[in-house]
């Protein structure tokens, strides 16, 4: 199955002197039904906390793909 998608980077909109944080918010058309699946394509070679509605998606925390776990 092929998915043609497209997305926008999400950036500080101001230079900050340490981490920034990084957020979007999105709405779902009238009529979309509920999400059953959803993909988190992230960079830094895994170091960053990802949360989805206020809560982790994991419990590692700053773990690097390369760390032993």
């Amino acid at each position: 199955m092929s998915l043609t998608w497209s997305a926008l980077p999400i950036a500080p909109n101001e230079d900050f002197d340490g981490a920034p944080l990084l957020r979007t918010e999105f709405g779902l058309a009238d009529g979309h039904g509920p999400v059953t699946r959803a993909t988190l394509h992230a960079t830094a070679h895994g170091v960053f906390e990802a949360h989805l509605n206020g809560q982790p998606v994991s419990d590692d925390v700053l773990r690097h793909a390369a760390w032993p776990g």
